[in-house]
């Protein structure tokens, strides 16, 4: 499929849009890092699964580091052969760089 490049810059804007909206749903202050790790977060996913996340719950009661060690429990997928939920390393790996961003102060 070909598309123009202000097609696709259209779909981009359109679902950056989507990943970006659930952010609306926290009720504390962020900061700029806190707000990227929680996009790159919600992007993976998905804005419904953010919304009934436990780091949304967290940061909602003002727990940052709650919210923060949260992000660890987002490392498992669905294996499509057995059904069951796996550890993947590369989960593992994004969620310690969300995590590490996440508590990184602004400027940093």
């Amino acid at each position: 499929m070909q598309i123009t490049k202000e097609k696709a810059e259209e779909l981009y804007r359109k679902d950056f849009e989507t990943h970006i909206k659930p952010l609306n749903e926290v009720k504390v202050p962020l900061t700029s890092n806190q707000k990227i790790a929680l996009s790159s977060f919600i992007y993976n996913i998905g804005p419904s699964g953010f919304i009934r996340s436990g780091v949304l719950k967290k940061l909602n009661v003002g727990d940052y580091k709650g919210a923060a060690d949260k992000f660890e429990d987002y490392i498992k997928q669905k294996n499509r052969k057995t059904g069951k939920y796996e550890v993947l390393n590369g989960l593992v790996d994004r969620r310690k760089r969300e995590k590490e961003l996440f508590l990184t102060p602004d400027g940093e």
